[in-house]
Formats: C-alpha cells, structure tokens, sequence
C-alpha cells in the first residue's frame, strides 16, 4: 500500500527504459527522408536548361563502427542508474518496516496502558465501594468518600485518554496498512514480548549493509563512467552505412526519376577544442572528489547512528529492570497499605497514594518495555537489517 514503494517501483521501472534506450545506441540506425522544391529561376546547365521541380525519398542505414568509448560509458551509466534505483527501493522497504516495527510496539504500548487504567479503575472502584458501604454504617468520615470518589473519578479519566489513544494507535496502523481506519486489528504480541537483544557489530561491516553507502558507492562509479564518457566525445568516431534514393537528379535537366544508392562512411577526429576535453574531464573529477568527501561524512554519520543506537539499547534494558523492581516494590507497598488501612494503622489518603504509585509503575515498566523495543528498531535500522514483526488481523 506505501505511495513511498510505488514510487521507488516508478523509478526502476523508468531507468530500465532508459537502460534500453542506452542500449539501442549498439544498433543499426535507419531513417527515411523525402523533400521536394521548386525553383522559380531554374537556370541552365552544360547548355540544358534545368526543370524547376525537384523531389527525392531517400532511405539510409548507419551503423556505428567507432564511437570512441562513449556508447559502452553510457549504457554503463544506465546499468548503474538501475543499479542505484533498486538499493533505493530496498532503502525505501528498510524505512517502512522501521516505521511499521515502531507503530506496531506503540499500538502494543498503548494497549498496555488501556489494560493498565482499566485495572486501575476497577482497583480503585472497589475500595470506593467499600468505603460508600462503611459511610453508610457510620465507620469512615465523608472526607474518606469524597477522596476516594474524586480519584475514582480520575481513574476513569485516564481510562478515557489511555482508550482514546489506543484508538487512534490502531488507526495509524491501519492507515500504514491501507486497510479502513476503524478496523479492529489484534496484535500478536504484548509490550512485554522478549526480543533478542542484538549483538554489536564492527562498523567496516555495517557500511556494506547500509543501502545509503552503497547508494554513495554507486553514484561515485557513476560520475567516474561520466568522466570517461565526456573523454570519449573527443575521441574518434567511425560511422559506416547505405544509402538508397528515388528521385530526380542533381543536376535535373529531363524530369525524370530514378534510383540511386550509395555506401557511406564517415571518419571524425576532434583537433583542437583549445582545452576543452580537459576542462570538462576536471571538473568531472572534482565531482568525483565531492562525492568521497560525502562519503566520509556518512561514514561518520553512520557510526554516530551505530554508537548512540548502542548506548539506547543498553540504557533502556536496563531501565526494564529497574521498572520491573520498581514495580514490584509498589505492587507490594498497594497491598500492605490496603492491609495497614484494614486494621486501622493507614489512613485513606496512604492507600491511595499507593494505587497512584502502582498505576505509575505499571505505566513505566510499560514505556521502558516500550523504549527497549524502539532502540531495538533503532539498532537494527543502523547495521542496515531489515525488522519486521507479523501482524495477525482478525
């Protein structure tokens, strides 16, 4: 469905034909010609006068014989140009899977948090339940009820937002599908999921994965077979053919028509251009060196992307770990108040207070689960490998 891949499709498709029309340059050439005049003082000629009207339909063939080495460094430009639109395309299929593995674990991130506020929710829906019941026999003060009514009524905001987004979530994942907006579309896997973690991998490597280098590498043997092809122009060029006429003569003194053919070649050598090849050639090489300085600096650009794609990777497993201790740690703080407020020991506002740190903790295992599949994408987007998680619709 990607408008991005039809259009990197367009531009193979385009530099195939003009890798074909490249190739036609080998070929013999054929065209016909036909003119006519009329000449109002025709004149005489060896004592005959000349008849005023004059036609002919010549049909000729060319076949290059010699062409200096222009048509061999065009039609390798043309392979190259080809060469060039498919690492495009490949580059184009990496971003939109890149794109599509993030969307993927966001829409799996915000069903967590939907999850999430729905539990937290029914959490705090039941401890106003049983403090509405304790009101009403007289054993908790109306402040109790009021806190807890007006948390339960921000529960059931956040409820609404963590909803909402997950809608919107699962609409850009259709869109990115092409399939309707309001589509239900079940996910394979939760935030949770473990996925491998990947190994580190020598630079040297990388770039002749990453399709932005080879890219580079192809534009520069490009503009290397474009130096030798502004060489060949002023190289001789050998050029053989027939030709075949119907006509009135040169020299037409009787009016009639008659047949005629010849054999041609013609033999052409640049002399003196006064410099001209070597200005051309130059400023050609300088472009050569532009596109090696260009490639020093992704080189750089990539290895930034590779180290900082490492550093995240590291960094967010680790943040898993210490949300999940976090979590664990809350989790049990939530009960033990809740046991404290049973016996007397806790006030309301403390049991409260450690739902609200359970749902953030919750919350934030989710995210660094999140942030961990992200840098994955990231890492993985850098060495140049494809990443693409399957998703199943029902």
């Amino acid at each position: 469905y990607s408008q991005e891949l039809k259009q990197a499709k367009e531009s193979i498709y385009s530099a195939e034909y003009e890798q074909k029309a490249a190739f036609t340059g080998y070929l013999p050439q054929i065209a016909i010609s036909a003119n006519a005049s009329y000449d109002f003082m025709p004149g005489t000629f060896l004592g005959n006068n000349l008849k005023p009207f004059n036609y002919a339909v010549d049909a000729g063939l060319t076949q290059s014989i010699y062409a200096g080495g222009a048509l061999r460094a065009q039609n390798r430009i043309s392979d190259i140009n080809v060469e060039i639109s498919k690492l495009s395309e490949q580059l184009t299929i990496e971003e939109i899977l890149y794109h599509a593995d993030v969307i993927y674990w966001q829409t799996a991130l915000c069903n967590q948090m939907m999850q999430n506020a729905e539990t937290y929710y029914k959490i705090v829906e039941e401890l106003f339940n049983i403090i509405n019941i304790r009101f009403d026999d007289g054993l908790v003060s109306k402040s109790d009820l009021l806190m807890v009514n007006t948390r339960l009524k921000e529960a059931e905001l956040l409820l609404n937002e963590a909803t909402r987004t997950a809608s919107i979530s699962n609409q850009y994942l259709n869109i990115l599908m092409g399939i309707p907006v309001d589509h239900k579309v079940e996910i394979t896997d939760k935030i949770d999921t473990a996925v491998e973690m990947p190994d580190l991998q020598n630079l040297n490597d990388i770039l002749q994965q990453r399709k932005e280098y080879q890219i580079l590498d192809a534009h520069i043997a490009m503009q290397q077979m474009n130096v030798k092809a502004i060489k060949a122009k002023y190289n001789p060029t050998i050029v053989a053919g027939v030709n075949f006429g119907w006509g009135t003569p040169t020299f037409n003194t009787t009016g009639k028509a008659g047949f005629g053919s010849a054999a041609i070649a013609s033999f052409n050598y640049p002399i003196l251009q006064w410099g001209r090849k070597k200005y051309e050639a130059k400023a050609a090489d300088i472009e050569i060196n532009k596109l090696n300085f260009e490639k020093v600096i992704l080189t750089d650009q990539i290895n930034n992307e590779l180290s900082t794609a490492w550093i995240n990777l590291n960094d967010n497993s680790k943040r898993i770990e210490i949300a999940k201790e976090n979590l664990s740690v809350a989790t049990e703080n939530m009960e033990i108040n809740v046991l404290r407020y049973n016996d007397g020991l806790a006030t309301i506002l403390d049991v409260l207070s450690a739902q609200l740190s359970w749902i953030q903790a919750n919350n934030n295992t989710a995210e660094a689960e999140f942030g961990f599949k992200v840098s994955v994408a990231d890492y993985k987007l850098a060495n140049g490998n494809k990443n693409v998680k399957k998703i199943i619709i029902r």
